[in-house]
């Protein structure tokens, strides 16, 4: 959480730790997933299942779907787990010290006490995270790299809304979820936090919602503005107020 100390906003440092996920849960959050779904979501093209003839299925028939498609993930990628753990753990190892440093002057944060942040290791690439209590899950890829990249994705969503907390305290926080305003805009914002800083050696394949940068506002591109707003905002809490304004603006785009 985010307190006051020594006139700058505090929080726990990040260590972390990694579990390999259950399928169950896999299952679980792709289901709500899909369930939620009004169009075809790229996760449909994922799973080879077309929208309409999933919305079709019965509950335990869209289960048994989505288990078995797992099941099959699961035992291709068995055997990679524990080595991908052991290259993902090194790879923050031997950049810790960046990653504590650099998301603290983002945030312009105060490090007291730790936190523990567990990663579940799945195949769902929903990647769901919760907040409350600290953990995410990462779709894990045979690139080292591109699973460093999601870490980092996924850091930069709780650093900023332990800080949209503070600054948007009557917004409930079951609204940062999608496909909320909140949500939303934590979304759009990584991307140019990431590449704006030193973070930005580290990111190098296509961002996770590459359709945001063919959206445009008024004929100027959505992610050219938001990096605009960044780069000339005084602080990340300002940018925070700019951007969420920017974007509540014009949610009916979205």
């Amino acid at each position: 959480m985010i307190g006051f100390y020594n006139g700058k906003d505090y929080m726990k440092k990040p260590i972390f730790r990694f579990k390999i996920d259950e399928i169950y849960n896999q299952v679980q959050f792709t289901k709500g997933y899909l369930d939620s779904c009004t169009d075809n979501d790229n996760l449909f093209n994922f799973l080879s299942i077309n929208n309409q003839v999933y919305k079709a299925l019965k509950d335990d028939e869209k289960i048994k779907f989505i288990e078995n498609f797992y099941k099959e993930k699961y035992q291709l990628k068995k055997q990679r787990f524990e080595k991908i753990e052991k290259e993902i753990t090194q790879k923050i190892g031997q950049n810790y010290t960046l990653i504590i440093d650099e998301f603290a002057r983002i945030f312009n944060v105060n490090y007291k006490g730790l936190q523990k942040y567990e990663i579940y290791l799945g195949v769902c690439p929903i990647c769901p995270r919760f907040l409350d209590y600290f953990c995410f899950n990462l779709c894990v890829n045979d690139s080292c790299e591109e699973n460093f990249e999601t870490l980092l994705h996924e850091m930069t969503h709780f650093y900023w809304f332990d800080l949209f907390k503070k600054e948007y305290p009557q917004i409930d926080n079951a609204q940062y979820e999608t496909p909320n305003l909140p949500w939303l805009v934590s979304e759009i914002v990584v991307d140019c936090i990431l590449k704006n800083s030193k973070f930005s050696q580290f990111i190098v394949y296509p961002p996770s919602y590459g359709y945001f940068y063919d959206i445009k506002i008024d004929n100027s591109k959505l992610m050219d503005e938001v990096n605009k707003m960044y780069i000339e905002s005084k602080n990340i809490k300002t940018f925070m107020h700019k951007v969420y304004e920017y974007i509540e603006k014009n949610k009916k785009i979205f």
